[in-house]
């Protein structure tokens, strides 16, 4: 995986580690959390409950291109009760893994490659998007 990362990505990418806790291999920045403090995917799940197919267009929004996850660790930290309840694998992995490409890596990490939101359509009368900034609205 490491490898995936630190050479075959863009130079220009924008990473998000989800999973890690040994960062300090990548060989280029990468934003990052512990299970003590609360990362991107933190907020953006906070913000945006359930809804784990669009939570990729949200880091799409926040800047980020691609994001690295080690679902091993995620279930560490589940079995350990340290995760963000909304994190826990089972609860968004799968769902986030289909709205966005992504390769397996040999070592069973993914990386996924963020879609640039949707523009709107030309003409269309529709309320303004939801952003990361501002969650749809529940009226």
């Amino acid at each position: 995986m490491l490898m995936g990362v630190n050479f075959a990505l863009p130079k220009e990418a924008r990473i998000l580690a989800v999973g890690h806790s040994t960062p300090f291999y990548f060989a280029r920045p990468v934003e990052w959390n512990t299970v003590w403090d609360r990362g991107a995917l933190d907020r953006v799940a906070d913000a945006w409950p359930g809804t784990p197919g669009v939570w990729g267009a949200k880091l799409r929004e926040l800047g980020f291109t691609h994001v690295v996850i080690n679902p091993t660790m995620l279930v560490v930290w589940t079995k350990s009760g340290w995760i963000n309840p909304s994190l826990e694998p089972k609860r968004w992995l799968t769902a986030f893994l289909q709205a966005n490409p992504a390769l397996q890596t040999q070592d069973k990490c993914f990386i996924v490659e963020l879609q640039a939101p949707a523009a709107p359509q030309p003409g269309s009368e529709a309320s303004p998007a939801p952003t990361a900034d501002r969650p749809p609205s529940t009226s």
